[in-house]
């Protein structure tokens, strides 16, 4: 198959809108937003409780909480104890040991 006149030819634009993706007008883009809207359910968080009037968790409170308050929190977690706090620990967990065993 020979392609003899212009009209024939295969021009860039026509490739191009093969593979490439038009530009959509600002109006295409909210009629395409409007169409997404319809069956979609309202954003947020549910509530997956049994009860869904029971109260939060520590963990679910945390996460509502500002990040400045928690780092604090976490670096004092992570700190290591000293040789001393170790044995000191170590200490009361046998004497609270042998109390529970004399009684």
């Amino acid at each position: 198959m020979e392609i003899d006149t212009p009209a024939e030819f295969v021009t860039e634009s026509h490739l191009e809108k093969l593979s490439k993706k038009l530009k959509l007008t600002k109006e295409e883009k909210l009629a395409s937003i409007h169409e997404g809207r319809i069956d979609r359910a309202k954003f947020g968080f549910n509530v997956n409780r049994f009860n869904p009037t029971a109260s939060t968790t520590n963990r679910e409170k945390s996460k509502k909480k500002n990040y400045m308050m928690v780092s604090f929190k976490k670096k004092a977690k992570q700190q290591k104890l000293s040789l001393k706090q170790k044995n000191k620990l170590l200490q009361e967990h046998i004497m609270k040991k042998a109390k529970f065993m004399r009684s």
